[in-house]
């Protein structure tokens, strides 16, 4: 009877850390969808509020300003 419980308690560690190993393995394996889904309307977010500015005189200036400065680096 005292083997059988031994054996029984082993059989029950070893499948949890089985789980357990499995679980892990399964949540380090990289993005899920909804991560990319994530990423991807954070990179919508920001190309909007790019275009947002660039779309006012403000940003306009911006722009032209940059432009003129990467220019007159290879001038130089």
């Amino acid at each position: 009877m005292n083997n059988a419980l031994i054996r029984a308690s082993v059989k029950a560690t070893i499948a949890k850390n089985s789980l357990l190993d499995r679980l892990e393995a399964r949540r380090e394996s990289g993005a899920d969808a909804l991560e990319y889904v994530g990423m991807f309307l954070v990179a919508a977010a920001i190309v909007a509020a790019i275009i947002t500015a660039v779309d006012t005189e403000i940003g306009k200036s911006l722009v032209s300003k940059i432009t003129d400065a990467v220019k007159g680096i290879g001038a130089k």
